[in-house]
Parts: C-alpha cells; structure tokens; sequence
C-alpha cells in the first residue's frame, strides 16, 4: 500500500487477512499482527529491497501450499523430484512456497502450462543430483503455454561437477508470456538461466536482482 496503517492501527475494513489487525506483540517488532482461527495463511513482506517471510499452517483446517504439502522433505537427501513437480501441476495453487532447507532433484523440475503462478524460497536451495545433457542439463524448466510465471528467491545449486550439466532456470518450447525470474542465487556448472525458443510467442521476460556464481 503507498500509505501502509502504523503499527497498532486497525487494517482498513474488509482486509483480507483478519478482523482483529492491532497489537503489538506480533510480527517483526510488533509491526503486524493477524488472527486466523484455522486454515493457513502466509505474509510476504518486501522492504527496501528485502523480503521478509512468515508462514503458518493451523492444524485445525487446510493446509498452506508449499511444497511439503506435496511430501517434499528439504533435508538433502531425499530426492524431492516427484513431490516439487506434483506442486508444480497443481492447477489449483497459484502460489507454491518452498520452506527452509535443501530439495535434492534427480531429474528435471517443470511448469507446463499453468498462469499465475508464483513459486518463492524462504532459505531455500533446489540442489541437483544424477546426470544431464550438454543439450538439456538439469534444469526448472518452463514450457508450454504459460504466462505470469515469477520464481523468487530460489537457490539452485550444482553438485559440483561440470560435466553433470546442472543449469538452473530454462524457457523452452511454446507461447510464454510474463516470466519473472527475481532474487534467485544461480551457483551452477552448465549455465544459470537459458531462454531457447524454437516455437509460440515470447513477451516479457525479465531477470532481476539476480546473483550468479562459479565455482
């Protein structure tokens, strides 16, 4: 909001988070506070350039999506392939959040056409294991018809070795419209992120505040 309430002030009528919004004992220093009696909710907040994540799940109902909804573990041993890209084709989600921790994935991850959908990290790394191609290294790879893709805040880690081809982010064939790829830290061995068009539209395509690395 350009004229954000102060701390300890109700939300305007007909917030989306809660009724009761004042207080002093929540959030980062008593900045905000929400009430929700079940269900799941998360708050991203972007400050000066920095974002600042909280997310909760009630037990008592629902459920909040991210990607250990799915069965994903984080723990960097688990091969997570198959629970991130059953998150990923989830039509009813548009918004995919990966928890703390490290994802190991042995094969490609992919969004396939699906529109607005947002995957975020919070101290997350996707780390890639086994073997790819010099012509289709390891990679999260969107294809089809999409549009409004954003992929923030994501570490996507290399195993190592240069000749396992693990890359990063990829746009391949289709029509892709609004891809977004903000905040991420690419330390890969093939390259970080590609854009190969071979059929379909391309509008937009943007990489922002990005870090990349070699090792």
């Amino acid at each position: 909001s350009p004229t954000p309430p102060a701390q300890g002030v109700a939300l305007p009528s007909g917030s989306p988070i809660a009724t009761a919004t004042t207080g002093v004992a929540h959030g980062h220093a008593g900045a905000w506070r929400v009430s929700v009696s079940s269900g799941a909710y998360v708050a991203s907040i972007t400050w000066n350039g920095t974002n600042y994540y909280h997310a909760f799940d009630i037990a008592t109902a629902g459920s909040i999506p991210t990607v250990k909804r799915y069965g994903a573990v984080g723990d960097g041993i688990t091969d997570d392939t198959s629970a991130i890209n059953a998150a990923l084709a989830d039509t009813a989600e548009g918004f995919i959040l990966f928890p703390p921790g490290t994802y190991l994935c042995s094969a490609d991850l992919t969004i396939s056409g699906r529109s607005g959908l947002t995957l975020e990290g919070e101290g997350a790394t996707i780390k890639w294991s086994g073997t790819g191609t010099a012509t289709s290294p390891r990679a999260l790879d969107v294809t089809g018809t999409c549009r409004d893709i954003t992929i923030k805040n994501l570490r996507f880690l290399g195993d190592g070795t240069a000749a396992n081809y693990h890359g990063g982010v990829k746009a391949g064939a289709g029509s892709i419209e609004n891809l977004k790829i903000q905040g991420c830290h690419f330390d890969t061995f093939a390259w970080a992120v590609r854009f190969v068009r071979s059929s379909g539209n391309w509008f937009n395509f943007r990489v922002v505040d990005c870090h990349f690395e070699t090792s």
